[in-house]
């Protein structure tokens, strides 16, 4: 039997079911809870992370290595959002892009993971239904699509 992603909340943030903000550390700190970890520091979130995208077996490989390395090369970065200096791809004044961040490789690789798990089919992971009572919703998301997707009336 294949091993599917554990972190279900995780899936449900990356595909948009969950409330982004600019700083997405806090974001998976605050959702990663919802998968029952506790997590205190950027730290542990790499580490939970890294641990179940690496068990997991995805119909996409996208966990291979050679795959993961490329995805977060300062290069291929810009590729899932993630932007830094020095970043050809990004377009705006420049002061936006003196104020890009310095690449970080951490952070390279969380980018990799929610871009890589906005795409998995849903044998890949544990479906759930969001829980908008302890983590915000997405501001597209309505009552109706919880009841279409989840099969169930939500509290939103």
């Amino acid at each position: 039997m294949k091993k599917q992603f554990k972190l279900s909340h995780l899936a449900l943030y990356a595909k948009g079911w969950y409330k982004k903000t600019d700083d997405i550390w806090a974001d998976l700190l605050k959702i990663l809870e919802l998968d029952n970890y506790t997590p205190f520091t950027k730290n542990d979130v790499f580490i939970i992370i890294l641990g179940c995208f690496d068990r997991a077996e995805f119909d996409s490989n996208c966990n291979e290595l050679r795959k993961v390395l490329e995805g977060i090369h300062p290069s291929n970065c810009w590729k899932v959002g993630y932007y830094t200096k020095g970043t050809s791809w990004f377009k705006g004044t420049q002061e936006e892009k003196d104020s890009l961040p310095e690449y970080d490789m951490p952070t390279a690789f969380i980018y990799y993971v929610i871009s890589s798990l906005r795409f998995i089919e849903s044998n890949n992971w544990i479906l759930v239904t969001p829980k908008y009572t302890k983590y915000p919703k997405a501001r597209h998301i309505t009552t109706k699509a919880v009841i279409d997707a989840f099969n169930k009336k939500q509290i939103i």
